[in-house]
This record gives structure tokens, C-alpha cells and sequence, in this order.
């Protein structure tokens, strides 16, 4: 039986990605802050090296969803945990010989979306913000590893995620909505670039099967399909 582990696993999109490889008959585990047993998930930082890192025994794919994505967080603590904690997740996965990793990067990092369509061939863009800057780097790091021949990556950067339990881009809207307010991008002059939570899972079982994704990095919006199938 196939196994799959995930970083972030009891998170919103952690969850979505375990359940429905689950319901494709593979066994699943991962590591978050917070413990799922229903999903085996154990409690782990992936910004420090730990026990966590032996559940990659026997896995063939791994997903890394863990970030820390915050508005207020400094460089250091974003640099910890989405360029550390990554740096940490595929040196253990390249000891435990896993096949392929599929890691979460952001549409953040091209800075701004206000100049039409975006895609794969637009250069990143640095912008102060530790969360995108950050995630610049640890694309960095795996494209360097996988250019090494150390690990098998597949870089999604996925728009932000909507659907049921999404608090921050599903309930908090609605709730703001209720109370007469609305949010608008840029002051009016930007978009959100959106993906419903299971488009974004079948993007993520695509990029974990496929040869032709191996080293390959996609948008993961609704703009248009990042993969074909």
C-alpha cells in the first residue's frame, strides 16, 4: 500500500490532501503543532530537526504544506519555519528515499497581480514581506536539491485556498459580509487570485503522479488548469 506524510497535516489544507488520498487507499501520517490521530498526524516543528523526521520511513510521496504565514511575523521566525523547517523536510526525505515531494510555495511571491494574467514564466519578486520572501528562498532550496539529485520536487504555488473550514478566505469573509464590510485588494486596484480546496488536491495528486512534473513549478490557481491530465 502506498504512503503519503504531510507537513501541516492538521491544517485546513493539510487535512483536505490526507483525506483524499485516504479514499484513494493510501495510508497517511504527518507532523503539525497540533496532533490529528485520526489522520496519524504526530506533534512536531519542522524548523528544528526531530523525531518527526523518522515517520518518512516507508513513504512514497511527501506533501509539505507547513508554513508560517502571518502578516506580523518577523524575517527570522518566517525563515525558521518555510526555509529551515523545508530545508529539514527534504533532508529527511532524502534519507528515507521518498519518490517525490510536493512542497507549497505562494502566488505571493511575484509581489503584485495587478498587471493581468501571471504565469510559471514571470520572475519572483522580492518585496520586504517575510512571508513571501521567505518563500522565495525555500524554493531555493528545493530546486537546488533536486538540481543536486538529492530529492524528486514538485513546486505548486497555489492562489489563496477557499472551501469548507477555511477560516481565513471562506468563514472571516462571510462573517465580514454579515457585518456590512468588504475587503478589496490593493485599496480596489488588486485581485484575489483564488483556488477551491479541491481543485487544489487534485493539483496535488497530479504533480505526485506525474514523470513530467518532476522539478517543475506550477501556479495553482483557477485561471486556467497547471497541469495537464
Amino acid at each position: 500500500m502506498s504512503r503519503l506524510f504531510v507537513t501541516g497535516g492538521s491544517g485546513f489544507i493539510g487535512r483536505a490532501v490526507a483525506r483524499r488520498f485516504r479514499a484513494d487507499g493510501w495510508e497517511t501520517c504527518g507532523v503539525d503543532v497540533d496532533a490529528d490521530p485520526d489522520l496519524d498526524v504526530v506533534v512536531g516543528d519542522v524548523s528544528r530537526p526531530g523525531a518527526w523526521q523518522e515517520g518518512m520511513q516507508g513513504v512514497d510521496v511527501v506533501v509539505h504544506t507547513a508554513a508560517l504565514v502571518s502578516n506580523t511575523a518577523t524575517l527570522d521566525a518566517a525563515w525558521s519555519v518555510n526555509v529551515c523547517g523545508t530545508r529539514n523536510l527534504l533532508d529527511a526525505a532524502a534519507e528515507a528515499g521518498v519518490g517525490r515531494c510536493v512542497v507549497f510555495s505562494s502566488c505571493a511571491l511575484y509581489s503584485s497581480h495587478r498587471e493581468g494574467f501571471v504565469d510559471e514564466n514571470r520572475p519572483v519578486r522580492t518585496s520586504g514581506d517575510p512571508y513571501g520572501d521567505t518563500k522565495i528562498a525555500a524554493e531555493q532550496v528545493c530546486l537546488q536539491m533536486h538540481a543536486e539529485g538529492r530529492a524528486d520536487v514538485t513546486i505548486l504555488r497555489p492562489g489563496s485556498v477557499y472551501g469548507p473550514e477555511s477560516g481565513p478566505w471562506t468563514i472571516l469573509p462571510i462573517q465580514m459580509l454579515r457585518a456590512g464590510k468588504v475587503v478589496l485588494p490593493a485599496r480596489g486596484e488588486g485581485v484575489f487570485v483564488k483556488i477551491y480546496v479541491g481543485d487544489l488536491v487534485e493539483l496535488v495528486r497530479l504533480a505526485a503522479g506525474s514523470d513530467a512534473a518532476s522539478g517543475q513549478v506550477f501556479n495553482a490557481d483557477r485561471r486556467r488548469e497547471c497541469l495537464d491530465t
